[in-house]
């Protein structure tokens, strides 16, 4: 996300902004940093994104960290970045394609780097960039540790379950460092960082 922050300009807003853990990243670069989130008390904006009246071509950047899974509608989400940025703002954006489910019952798509590129390009964004994150050894490596997080979870074992997790995660950015030729991040990413530029 250090990277991204590159990209960002003038106002900010953090869509679904929760705790707002990259505010600190983009501070240098930016002049306004506003987080809306209907779920969470350090939110400047308490209401839904969707349903919460802002003014069109308000912002110069918008910053959306794995929060479009859970948009039921989507193209809608991004018509509405759309209006609110000026022109030749950026949006940020963040997207699982390998994630357990998870907030249900409000966890609803995962995207390819494709399908990412034509919601945006069909809604008169020029994508700058598309970065995968995660490779296959990261992608089985997290869904295990996903998966031990919900079982085992009786007294003698929980903290031992804790500890093998971790190591299970260290392992996995170990052997992450290996050539992409044998991680393939190009055909298992677990994440996509977006970038694009409102037209």
């Amino acid at each position: 996300m250090a990277f991204a922050s590159s990209f960002a300009k003038g106002s900010l807003l953090d869509i679904g902004c929760g705790t707002k853990p990259y505010k600190q990243l983009f501070l240098h670069a930016i002049t306004s940093y506003i987080g809306i989130d209907a779920r969470n008390r350090h939110a400047d904006i308490k209401k839904d994104f969707l349903t919460a009246s802002i003014k069109p071509s308000s912002y110069d950047t918008v910053l959306s960290t794995q929060v479009i899974e859970h948009v039921s509608d989507p193209v809608l989400f991004i018509k509405k970045i759309h209006t609110i940025l000026r022109k030749h703002g950026v949006l940020i954006l963040t997207a699982p394609l390998v994630a357990a489910l998870h907030e249900e019952p409000y966890d609803y798509y995962r995207f390819t780097k494709h399908a990412l590129k034509q919601l945006l390009e069909k809604e008169k964004f020029e994508v700058l960039l598309i970065k995968e994150e995660g490779n296959w050894i990261s992608s089985n490596i997290t869904m295990t540790a996903f998966h031990l997080e919900l079982i085992a979870n009786r007294f003698f074992l929980k903290y031992p379950k804790k500890l093998f997790i971790a190591l299970l995660m260290m392992l996995g950015n170990i052997l992450s460092c290996l050539p992409k030729n044998i991680t393939k991040p190009k055909l298992y990413p677990m994440n996509y960082l977006v970038v694009a530029k409102k037209k």
